[in-house]
């Protein structure tokens, strides 16, 4: 079997990995997971020999592969091995990253699970705002979700840490006195994340 998790949105993904890994975990008791970075040398052979390998504790195993886009040169019998995973059960290949080399494309198709994670649009940024206050009992007010909008639109992991500190007693006054300045600033910074250009 094999997951793909791609896109810019880093943080939406990385949640994605830890349900995944999660679910599984539920389901398969004996499950062993083994993490790879496409930039490593050898990743590959590491993930084949861990794969290959017979073991009377680890009756499923889970291989994470961080970073895809980076790998270089994947060779066609690496090809055929990838491709015999879509059909097996107990071994899940899950892909990570922000994009598949080209030769990885069949893994967008059925009966692999290609899921995209897209930077955020305007309101859906909104709303995960409001839905990432709501599980940590964060109350915010439609001004203050404006500024946390204003201030980490583009930075999903900057919105979670300033929740977080929410969560931990921090002051939700502090939002709505935010700046012009410190919102143009962190609007700006915001900008340079998304597109790598202010």
């Amino acid at each position: 079997m094999i997951i793909s998790l791609i896109g810019v949105d880093s943080y939406n993904r990385q949640q994605k990995l830890k349900w995944t890994l999660t679910e599984y975990r539920k389901k398969h008791s004996g499950l062993a997971v083994q993490e790879y970075s496409a930039d490593e040398i050898g990743w590959f052979d590491n993930v084949k020999e861990y794969l290959r390998s017979q073991s009377l504790f680890d009756k499923f195993k889970l291989v994470v592969i961080n970073d895809v886009k980076k790998s270089s040169k994947i060779l066609s019998d690496d090809i055929k091995f990838i491709k015999a995973l879509l059909i097996f059960k107990n071994s899940i290949l899950v892909l990570v990253g922000t994009g598949l080399p080209k030769n990885l494309d069949f893994c967008k198709k059925k009966p692999a699970t290609y899921q995209i994670f897209d930077q955020l649009t305007h309101q859906a940024f909104k709303k995960f705002i409001s839905d990432e206050a709501a599980k940590r009992n964060v109350r915010l007010t439609q001004d203050q979700i404006t500024t946390l909008h204003q201030l980490y639109e583009g930075d999903p992991w900057g919105l979670i840490n300033e929740l977080d500190k929410l969560e931990m007693g921090g002051d939700p006054q502090k939002i709505a006195n935010a700046s012009e300045d410190d919102r143009f600033y962190w609007s700006k910074a915001g900008e340079f994340l998304r597109t790598g250009s202010s």
